[in-house]
């Protein structure tokens, strides 16, 4: 396979990662990035029916070009951990009988 054509496919999955965390970061629902790396490599794979089935490009998401989408999808992922670890927390305590409760 001509690097070139490695290289021109690992754009394109780069752009629609950059779309997946853009989109994510505006309406979370808790995609791993693993999940949206596989994604982007079947949907570009599937409009491009010449290319070989086996390409597959997987860019770590620190070098990403579209550092504020990383980081704004970074922020919502922290923040939605954040509040489940609450949410556990209020759960847990709303669970113990009432002498036993935090205060």
């Amino acid at each position: 396979m001509a690097s070139g054509l490695e290289s021109k496919y690992a754009i394109e999955v780069e752009g629609c990662i950059c779309r997946y965390l853009a989109f994510e970061a505006d309406g979370y629902t808790r995609v791993t990035y693993k999940e949206m790396l596989d994604h982007c490599n079947v949907t570009i794979r599937n409009g491009h029916p010449s290319l070989p089935a086996n390409i597959v490009s997987e860019p770590n998401v620190t070098t990403l070009r579209c550092t504020e989408d990383v980081e704004d999808w970074n922020a919502v992922v922290a923040e939605a951990l954040a509040q489940q670890a609450s949410n556990r927390r209020n759960f847990q305590d709303f669970a113990k009988p009432k002498n036993e409760a935090s205060p």
